[in-house]
């Protein structure tokens, strides 16, 4: 998940990365994820947000189906 105050080029950074992550394998499964860590010199609110998916998926393709998304 990238966050970004403006939206443009540039101004994304990584917010949470998931790397061999399970946890939603199961067919219509829900999860949550506490952002732990923003760089020090990016500590900024967020106005925009985006999920970047950079390789297949538990089905091994390269779909991302997103049902909901909650953020607080």
């Amino acid at each position: 998940m990238e966050g970004s105050l403006t939206g443009k080029p540039s101004t994304w950074h990584e917010l949470h990365s998931h790397l061999k992550d399970e946890s939603l394998d199961d067919g219509y499964a829900t999860a949550t994820w506490v952002i732990s860590h923003v760089h020090q010199t990016r500590d900024a609110p967020c106005r925009y947000f985006r999920i970047v998916q950079t390789g297949p998926n538990s089905s091994d393709n390269y779909m991302l189906s997103i049902g909901g998304i909650e953020l607080y």
